[in-house]
């Protein structure tokens, strides 16, 4: 057991965040030193940090590098995510290499962001590249149709090579597709608990197994809110996996 500003969580080998946002705009204003604070409060030891909507949408250039900036000022804490909007098309895999060169460890699909469905070809040569360089996936979901588990499901079913994490839970309009796509267990896929109703937290994680993956998607949720309601909701023996083997699992691309 672990003490964290009064509250007393669970011991797990490392603890790592899945999806975290480091933005300045609307509900993403989250600075590095803020993150570092909720990552000690809450025994986390590694976050990925993503660029925020606009650079997401429009400035992928601009975020890719601000975030790995950021990472390294703290390469032990911070996994630096990027994205590149797959309409740039004839420059995307130029501007996918640069962020990769610079630094950038997970690919990080927006289609709300960037105007596509995940099982939209546009996609297609950005997830080919990711895969010839083994770097993992992290998909959206979205509140629209543009990102459901159905379509993150067949895109990676058409490219068995790749890693993809379906982020944010699952959570759209289409959730009612999660238990059946977890129940499919495909092998190169993972899920993150981020935005996952309380209820449904035990039943995502003995679904999903070895596949489900700690996600507090700060700064929009509060990340020791996530991780307590994952230690009151999830069964002891799969909670480590969860907070973060399973993750890294998804990052090193091994069992």
């Amino acid at each position: 057991m672990t003490s964290h500003q009064g509250k007393i969580f669970r011991a797990a080998p490392r603890v790592c965040d899945a999806y975290c946002t480091l933005g300045f705009e609307r509900d993403e204003v989250l600075t590095s030193a803020e993150l570092l604070s909720l990552m000690d409060s809450t025994g986390a030891d590694l976050a990925l940090i993503a660029p925020c909507s606009h650079e997401l949408a429009v400035a992928n250039r601009e975020g890719n590098r601000r975030i790995a900036k950021i990472a390294d000022t703290d390469p032990g804490r911070f996994l630096p995510g990027f994205s590149i909007n797959p309409w740039h098309r004839h420059v995307a895999l130029e501007m996918a290499e640069e962020a990769r060169s610079g630094g950038g460890k997970v690919m990080i699909l927006a289609p709300h962001r960037q105007g596509y469905h995940l099982c939209d070809p546009v996609v297609d040569d950005l997830v080919e590249w990711a895969a010839e360089k083994n770097l993992p996936i992290y998909a959206h979901a979205s509140p629209s149709s543009s990102g459901t588990p159905a379509q993150l499901f067949l895109l990676a079913e058409r490219f068995p090579r790749a890693r993809f994490l379906l982020g944010r839970g699952g959570t759209s309009d289409y959730a009612y597709d999660m238990l059946p796509v977890l129940g499919l267990r495909l092998p190169n896929l993972w899920f993150d608990s981020g935005f996952v109703r309380p209820s449904g937290l035990q039943t995502y994680a003995e679904t999903a197994g070895d596949r489900f993956c700690f996600s507090s998607c700060s700064p929009q949720n509060d990340m020791r809110l996530e991780r307590e309601l994952l230690e009151e909701m999830v069964p002891e023996s799969l909670l480590s996996g969860i907070l973060g083997g399973n993750f890294l699992r998804f990052l090193n691309g091994h069992d």
